[in-house]
C-alpha cells in the first residue's frame, strides 16, 4: 500500500480536522489548490496561509530546492513540515537518502536577498528533514527577527506561546554565505532541537534575548562541525533550565560559549574532541558552575 494517498486529504482519518498540504518546489505552483502532489503548491509560504491555527495541518515538502525572495512566516500553531523522505523513514520504509543531511529539500534565497532569515518561526511548529541555508552575513536580530544572521530565527519575545514550544528534527544547516548562526533564539520556551546538523557557523545554535530570556530550550543528540562554537549564550541573554544533551563537537574554538554570564541548565553526555574546562568551553567548569550551569557525564579528549 502506498505511504502517498492519491489525494493527500486522505490523511484526515489520522488528522482529526487537520489538512494537508503539498509543496513541490520543482513542479509546483502557488495557483494550484495544494492538496495532491501534481496540484502541488510551489512554495512554503502559499503552504502555511492555507494552514489554520491549532487544526493539526501538515505540509509535506517534496524534492527540489526552493529559493524565497522574503522570510517564511512560519506564524500558524500545530503546523507540520516534513519531507516525504522523512515521513517515509517515520512509516519505517525506505527512501535511499539519509534524512538527517535533508540536501534534496534545501530552502536557500534568491540572490536578490540577503538580508534576513530564511523562515522566522512565531509560533509552534514541527520541522521534520529539511535544510535551510541564507545569505544575511551579519547579525541585527530586530524586533521582529527579519535582520537575524540566521537560517531560521525564533521571535519568542511575546512571551507565552510566541517563537516557543516548536521541534526540529533531522533538519540541516550549513553556512554557504558566511552568516553567523544556524538557529537563533530571541527568547522562546520549551522548544526542542533534535537530530540536526549544523555546518560551519560562528555558532550553530545561538540563545538571545530581548525583554525575555530563552527558558526551557533543548538541544539533544544533533552534531555540530567546523562551527567557531557550537552552542552560544548571547551577549546579555540568560538562558533558564536549558538542556545539551547527547550531542557531538567537532571542529570547533570553544564547543559551548557561555560568554561568562549567567545562565541556568544542565549539559550532560556529550562528546567532545577537547579537553575539558577551558579547552572545550569559553571559561572552565567550576567557573560556569558558579554562573548556575551544571555537568554531568561528558566526554572528553582520550
Amino acid at each position: 500500500m502506498s505511504l502517498f494517498p492519491k489525494d493527500l486529504r486522505d490523511y484526515g482519518g489520522l488528522l482529526g480536522d487537520g489538512q494537508v498540504f503539498a509543496v513541490d518546489p520543482t513542479s509546483g505552483s502557488d495557483s494550484n489548490v495544494g492538496t495532491k502532489r501534481s496540484k502541488a503548491f510551489a512554495s512554503l509560504s502559499k503552504a502555511f496561509s492555507e494552514c489554520t491555527d491549532d487544526r493539526g495541518d501538515v505540509i509535506i515538502r517534496y524534492p527540489g530546492s526552493e529559493t524565497p525572495s522574503a522570510a517564511i512566516s512560519m506564524n500558524k500553531a500545530g503546523v507540520t513540515v516534513v519531507s516525504n523522505a522523512a515521513l517515509a523513514a517515520l512509516a519505517g520504509l525506505g527512501y535511499g537518502m539519509n534524512v538527517q543531511q535533508a540536501e534534496k529539500f534545501a530552502t536557500y534565497p534568491a540572490a536578490a536577498y540577503a538580508t534576513g532569515p530564511m523562515a522566522i518561526i512565531t509560533k509552534p511548529v514541527r520541522l521534520i528533514g529539511l535544510e535551510f541555508v541564507t545569505r544575511v552575513t551579519a547579525h541585527a536580530g530586530a524586533v521582529d527577527c527579519s535582520d537575524a544572521g540566521a537560517a531560521i530565527a525564533f521571535d519568542g519575545d511575546d512571551g507565552g506561546y510566541a517563537g516557543g514550544f516548536s521541534e526540529l528534527r533531522w533538519c540541516r544547516f550549513v553556512d554557504w554565505w558566511g552568516t553567523p548562526y544556524g538557529l537563533f533564539f530571541r527568547g522562546g520556551a520549551y522548544n526542542r532541537v533534535l537530530e540536526c546538523v549544523f555546518e560551519g557557523f560562528n555558532a550553530g545554535v545561538c540563545f538571545g534575548s530581548g525583554t525575555r530570556n530563552p527558558d526551557y530550550n533543548h538541544v539533544i543528540k544533533s552534531h555540530f562541525v567546523d562551527c567557531v562554537n557550537g552552542i552560544e549564550h548571547y551577549a546579555a541573554a540568560t538562558p533558564h533550565n536549558f538542556l545539551y544533551r547527547e550531542n557531538t563537537f567537532v571542529d570547533y574554538t570553544d564547543a559551548i560559549d557561555f560568554n561568562n554570564q549567567a545562565a541556568d541548565g544542565l549539559v550532560c553526555g556529550n562528546w567532545f574532541e577537547t579537553a575539558t574546562d577551558a579547552a572545550t568551553y569559553d571559561i572552565t567548569v567550576a567557573q560556569a558552575q558558579a554562573h548556575g550551569v551544571q555537568f554531568s557525564e561528558n566526554h572528553y579528549s582520550e
